[in-house]
């Protein structure tokens, strides 16, 4: 008895039970049995039929092109009469080769049908199989390998080049998708992820699609994003299976990874950026790592981290030269690409750094960049004057080099002219020549790694009194850098941009995440001080008023978050950083509670429910396995898998129920 139709189509064990089997009652689907079905295998002859067609057209090749070579060129001055009869004859020598391939394209045919019902049979039915002596050994009709061609394939050795454009014809290109899909992913790309990953000229880069320019550029894109859409794309309402987006996320991925190994140019590395945001959110520290390796690469070998790459500061190499430095922008919107693109790979960077304790890719020595202009000025086209930004270096973060407050708290106005400045409600100075949301993000960002590595990275001696001084005074200057930049802040942008006067009431995106690494900074450098060790305990520090500090920035982080999560809508996704924020903020009030014994505030709750939110926005489509289970893939059809903020959610509940269970338990 042969295995029902279901248990074929889906390839497990069939029970063979009648009238139905156990397999198609537990699936609620109709058991067939095709008991006229053919006895798979390959037909009695078919290798060898191949082998003596493939010889007949190695053989053919080699005559064709000795009578060409005995054939008198083609001359222009030939008249049109002479062109028909070249025709008929160069016909009359292909004829033999193009009957010969037509046949073998139908016997390749057959042979794949033959393959195909071997694959579908089932996998127990090979006892009613005989083996059929009739078949002769296809091993003697092989023809030899010869020298010739061994040299052959290694003349012909594929590049990765090769394999990526192989890969091509098994994955979506803009050019095979149909207009709908195109625009579902574009729309879905400019709304889902540009906030937080700025890096396309949304206009330029719709424009060209539209003509199908550049089509190189736009299909390594477009991979990139069918990567960070796919999860966020519906069809009649309703989202895409999870292994049919893991799938295409898979198929799509190696062919940027393919891609960008052989070829370095700006549009492989937006790329590489738009799969490095989407692993560091899917919680894959490791691909985030390796990407980030050969982003930082692209920049270096791109120049990108300088704003005239012909005045970058490296050192002279042998193989200087051959930087492939590329031609400067013929317009500013290009220019300003150039520039966003660097500073969101610096958000990637440092963002990374922040959660697993490695040092930055990007080293401040090696950068020297102006800020990015607003987003409104870079959308329309209405250039804008920004000044550099500048950028800690850690090998100047020891304790016994002092930081330089004016450096650190001027960054946005030292090159402004001061016909550029206008005066604020609070007698500070900003400048207002077009510097938007996201130059603030960066110097939130860059506050936040100058406290990391200046502050919680030093090693500090707390038996020795000059230490202990060393280490006070560079908790006071960061903590004046931190002031000062919220107090530099301009008015419209205190509250993330609700009482501005272009789109009021409507918080903005870089600005609210700005805000939260503000307030998360604080609570960095002041947690040492409100929660001190027990090596610290001889020593008097203010440990009230930074439990003070810690707390009240850890509500206002929660007060942020909440208005942002209700306002932004049910479906749009939050960056890493602010769930970060969150993480962080909701740390400090369980060490608050612990510390000093008090009540845990509600916020730590709502924080909690905040990051769930975000795990749900941010759907992560499971992994693929080869051969799954029925069982199993029921299971990964249900349910994705974990992403950054359901970790951040999960680590905050398991340190709470171990401090219920164990009351002398000490959150690190």
């Amino acid at each position: 008895l042969p295995s029902c139709e279901s248990c074929r189509r889906r390839k497990i064990q069939c029970p063979r039970q009648q009238p139905s089997c156990l397999n198609c009652d537990r699936f609620e689907v109709a058991c067939v049995y095709d008991y006229g079905r053919k006895r798979p295998g390959l037909k009695v002859g078919a290798v060898e039929s191949l082998s003596r067609r493939l010889e007949i057209i190695e053989n053919a090749f080699p005559i064709i092109r000795e009578r060409r070579q005995a054939s008198p060129p083609f001359s222009p001055m030939d008249s049109k009469a002479s062109t028909k009869p070249s025709a008929d004859t160069s016909q009359q020598y292909l004829a033999p080769v193009v009957g010969v391939l037509s046949s073998l394209v139908k016997e390749v045919h057959n042979l794949s049908s033959a393959i195909s019902s071997l694959q579908n049979y089932g996998p127990n039915d090979h006892h009613h199989e005989t083996k059929d002596t009739s078949i002769p050994n296809a091993q003697s009709h092989k023809r030899k390998r010869t020298a010739d061609d061994a040299t052959r394939v290694v003349d012909t050795a594929p590049s990765l080049r090769s394999f990526s454009e192989a890969g091509t014809t098994t994955i979506d290109t803009p050019n095979s998708l149909d207009d709908s899909s195109v625009n579902d992913t574009l729309d879905c790309y400019f709304f889902f992820i540009q906030p937080w990953l700025s890096i396309l000229h949304e206009p330029s880069f719709r424009e060209e699609f539209q003509t199908r320019a550049g089509n190189d550029r736009l299909g390594t894109i477009f991979q990139a994003m069918v990567v960070a859409t796919q999860r966020f794309i519906r069809k009649d309402g309703r989202p895409l299976p999870y292994h049919v987006q893991a799938e295409q996320m898979a198929k799509a991925r190696r062919h940027i990874l393919l891609t960008a190994a052989d070829d370095i140019c700006l549009a492989n590395l937006q790329a590489l950026m738009i799969l490095t945001y989407t692993d560091i959110a899917d919680d894959n520290p490791q691909r985030a790592c390796s990407l980030l390796g050969m982003v930082a690469k692209h920049i270096e070998y791109l120049q990108l981290s300088w704003e005239d790459p012909n005045q970058s500061d490296h050192g002279g190499g042998i193989f200087r030269r051959l930087s492939k430095i590329p031609a400067p922008p013929t317009e500013w919107v290009e220019e300003e690409e150039r520039r966003r693109v660097f500073w969101n790979a610096f958000l990637l960077d440092r963002f990374y750094a922040a959660i697993t304790g490695c040092n930055p890719s990007l080293s401040g020595a090696d950068i020297n960049r102006k800020l990015p202009a607003c987003a409104s000025f870079w959308h329309t086209n209405q250039p804008r004057m920004t000044p550099h930004l500048r950028v800690s270096d850690k090998s100047t973060a020891r304790l016994n080099y002092p930081i330089d407050l004016k450096q650190q708290s001027s960054s946005l106005e030292a090159e402004l002219p001061k016909d550029t400045r206008t005066a604020t409600h609070d007698g500070y100075s900003t400048p207002s020549s077009g510097v938007g949301s996201l130059a603030f993000y960066l110097e939130s960002v860059e506050s936040m790694s100058m406290v990391i590595s200046h502050v919680l990275q030093q090693s500090v001696d707390f038996n020795n009194r000059n230490d202990i001084s060393r280490w006070l005074a560079r908790f006071k200057e960061v903590d004046l850098c931190l002031m000062r930049w919220k107090m530099r802040l301009p008015q419209q942008w205190m509250d993330s941009g609700v009482f501005r006067n272009i789109l009021p009431g409507v918080m903005d995106p870089a600005m609210t995440v700005a805000n939260s690494t503000h307030n998360t900074c604080l609570i960095l450098l002041h947690e040492q001080i409100a929660y001190p060790d027990a090596e610290l305990d001889w020593i008097r520090l203010p440990r009230l008023s930074s439990a003070e500090i810690c707390v009240r920035a850890a509500i206002e982080v929660c007060t942020i978050v909440r208005k942002f999560l209700e306002q932004s809508g049910v479906r749009f996704p939050l960056p890493p950083q602010l769930g970060l924020c969150a993480f962080v903020s909701a740390s400090t009030l369980l060490r608050h509670w612990r510390y000093h014994s008090a009540p845990l505030a509600q916020e730590f709750w709502l924080l909690v429910c905040s990051l769930d939110d975000m795990s749900r926005r941010w759907q992560t489509p499971p992994t693929p396995t080869p051969t799954p289970t029925p069982a199993a893939e029921s299971r990964t059809k249900q349910r994705p898998t974990a992403c950054i903020f359901s970790r951040f959610a999960e680590r905050l509940r398991a340190v709470h129920a171990r401090c219920e269970l164990d009351p002398s338990y000490r959150i690190d």
